[in-house]
Formats: structure tokens, C-alpha cells, sequence
């Protein structure tokens, strides 16, 4: 295969994976024609799927702490979310509600938007596209709605009512 200086193209043959000749001299042959049609970046949000897990299941253990809390050992906005989300893990949706009532709402969106942008790096490489994605775009703006919700919540925690602020782990 040679390369020809100043045009970055190739032309040639070289073997695709599964033992067929592609030939890279047509323009519109790429990397992403060798992957499973419309899923090109499989693997890149595989990774990240297989990353974002390994960061909730640090969550879960109590390795990583607040900064909030830990800097003006104060609760966050978002506190008794992680807690919330493993009550309602362990089937008790009492305690879930107890922890952080916001959470639940707000755990499910971020849980959608995990998976579109996930499905966005599998077809396209990179979640970037998801605030004009027809279905990503909805789920962010509710994101940040709920965002608003969860800052008045925790006011109104620090106020005294719905039992007051979470206690600091």
C-alpha cells in the first residue's frame, strides 16, 4: 500500500477482518464501513459504559466523598442522592424517598442520558451531538429543570422542612 504525499489518500488494497479485499482508493471507504453497520464506535462506548460503571460502583462503597461536604462540611444540593439510589437498590423505596426525594426523578434522567450518549458514541464517536439530538435534547433540558427543583429543595431542607438537611456521612 503506498500513500501519496499531500492528498491523504490511500490507494491499494489491504484485508478487511473477515478475509474480503476493500479497496481504500474510493473516497468514500472509511474505518467506520469495516464496523457493524450504524454502530462504528462499538467499542469506544463500550469503554465508556465499562468506565461509568466502575465510577458508580465507587460511589456505592463510600470511597469517594462529597466535595461539598468534605470542603464546608456542609450537605450539597444533591445530598442523599447516592444514599437514595442505594436504598432504592436494595428494594426499599421508603428509604429512597427518605434520602432525597428530587434523586429518584433525577437519577432516572441522568440514567437516560447515559444511555443516549452512550448509543451517540456507538454510532457517531462522541456524545457531543446530544443537545440537538431529537431525544437527548429533551432529556437535558429536563436534566437542568430538575437541577432547579433539587436547589429549591435543598433550601427549603435547610429551612427546616421535609426533615431538615441529610446528615453528613
Amino acid at each position: 500500500m503506498r500513500i501519496t504525499p499531500g492528498c491523504g489518500r490511500e490507494y491499494g488494497t489491504r484485508r478487511a477482518n473477515l478475509g474480503q479485499k476493500v479497496d481504500v482508493s474510493d473516497s468514500n471507504t472509511s474505518a467506520a464501513a469495516l464496523a457493524p453497520p450504524g454502530w462504528p464506535y462499538l467499542g469506544r462506548a463500550a469503554v465508556t459504559a465499562l468506565g461509568l460503571g466502575a465510577l458508580l460502583s465507587l460511589a456505592g462503597t463510600g470511597i469517594l466523598k462529597c466535595p461539598v461536604a468534605l470542603l464546608f462540611h456542609a450537605p450539597c444540593p444533591g445530598c442523599g442522592a447516592t444514599r437514595s439510589a442505594w436504598a432504592l437498590l436494595a428494594l426499599d423505596p421508603v428509604g429512597a424517598l427518605r434520602w432525597n426525594v428530587v434523586a429518584l426523578l433525577n437519577i432516572a434522567i441522568m440514567a437516560l442520558l447515559w444511555v443516549r450518549g452512550i448509543v451517540l458514541i456507538a454510532r457517531e464517536g462522541n456524545p457531543g451531538r446530544i443537545f440537538a439530538d431529537p431525544i437527548g435534547k429533551p432529556l437535558v433540558l429536563a436534566f437542568c429543570g430538575v437541577w432547579v427543583v433539587e436547589l429549591l429543595y435543598w433550601l427549603l431542607r435547610f429551612a427546616g422542612l421535609f426533615g431538615g438537611p441529610c446528615p453528613i456521612p
